[in-house]
């Protein structure tokens, strides 16, 4: 957990975005969620921002019935697929990100 907090604490120094802005977290939208198109969400296993992007999926699932696809990707670094190319996860992370474009593009 102490990875998580300090990744977090680290680019909020440096970014020093207003948290009180929408744009800061989707969560944040003062227009809420309802009305939102079908989504597809990939989240890494050891990405700072996981359990937010978690929260997101389930929010917009559950509360506002929104479709959803969900890829989680365990044990992997926010962009490893950037930079670790050669990666064999890589080749995964490539046909997940190419179903759900076609799942996205197949709802209406």
């Amino acid at each position: 957990m102490d990875f998580y907090l300090t990744s977090i604490n680290f680019v909020t120094a440096h970014y020093q975005p207003d948290v009180k802005s929408p744009l800061y977290s989707p969560l944040l939208w003062t227009s809420g969620h309802a009305k939102i198109p079908p989504t597809y969400i990939q989240v890494c296993g050891m990405d700072p921002l996981r359990d937010g992007s978690l929260i997101y999926e389930k929010i917009l699932r559950e509360e506002h019935g929104i479709k959803t696809k969900l890829d989680v990707f365990p044990g992997q670094l926010h962009g490893f697929f950037v930079l670790f190319p050669k990666m064999e996860a890589v080749q995964n992370w490539r046909e997940k990100s190419t179903a759900g474009l076609e799942w996205l593009l197949q709802q209406s």
